[in-house]
């Protein structure tokens, strides 16, 4: 799934119910990261940051230096 954040679309994916825990992958990582054990007790959302997997940037874009606004903007638009 994805959303249109700070003009590119942020691939996402959220699962189960209850109180929010975002999971951020590192260096070469994608959204394909601890959501579905944890969904069981919590509302996950994994997230392709900016550059990675189906989150691609813009050309000559502002890269990870704007994770955290990317973030906001995805929790904002996910409620």
């Amino acid at each position: 799934t994805s959303a249109k954040i700070n003009g590119i679309d942020v691939h996402y994916q959220a699962f189960g119910e209850g109180e929010t825990i975002v999971f951020a992958h590192g260096a070469g990582g994608n959204l394909l990261v601890g959501g579905p054990y944890f969904s069981q007790y919590y509302r996950c959302i994994t997230i392709d940051q900016r550059g990675f997997g189906h989150s691609l940037d813009v050309l000559n874009g502002p890269g990870s230096g704007v994770f955290v606004e990317d973030l906001v903007g995805l929790l904002d638009y996910l409620e």
